[in-house]
């Protein structure tokens, strides 16, 4: 494992890093954020993708493992894991970047109520304008 990564990239989260397994998950933290900054770069040098018409969504499973299998993970401050119905179970990070979604709007936002798959769907048809044949506003959701 290399401990400067982990330790270079996150000094104020990670201090002197010598768990293995802490510095393994926080080396992926690290080479993901750069391979995500690689697919954006690669977009917008491309002529044929339209970097303001692109939306990229980031999002995870639910829930850590919580040592299941000797792999580390926590949800704190929440209570739970993975499989398991308390919010740290079910609570994930996700977000979103891309030209489309900086035309949408300009500042950082943050939503904290449930969601559902199905309420991004109507998310996307309010970014982007259009309604297809399957496209029924009575359906059950979320305004994003």
């Amino acid at each position: 494992v290399d401990y400067s990564v982990c330790t270079n990239a996150f000094p104020s989260a990670t201090g002197n890093c010598t768990d293995d397994l802490q510095c393994m998950y926080c080396s992926q933290i690290h080479y993901g954020s750069i391979g995500i900054q690689d697919i954006v770069d690669s977009i917008k040098a491309n002529p044929n993708i339209d970097w303001s018409n692109t939306i990229i969504i980031i999002t995870s499973d639910n829930g850590p493992s919580t040592g299941i299998s000797g792999v580390p993970g926590s949800p704190m401050p929440l209570r739970g894991r993975k499989a398991g119905a308390f919010e740290g179970g079910i609570r994930t990070p996700a977000f979103m970047i891309g030209g489309l979604v900086e035309e949408f709007t300009t500042e950082r936002c943050e939503y904290n109520e449930i969601v559902h798959v199905s309420d991004w769907y109507h998310m996307f048809v309010d970014m982007v304008g259009t309604v297809s044949d399957d496209y029924s506003p009575d359906l059950d959701h979320s305004q994003l």
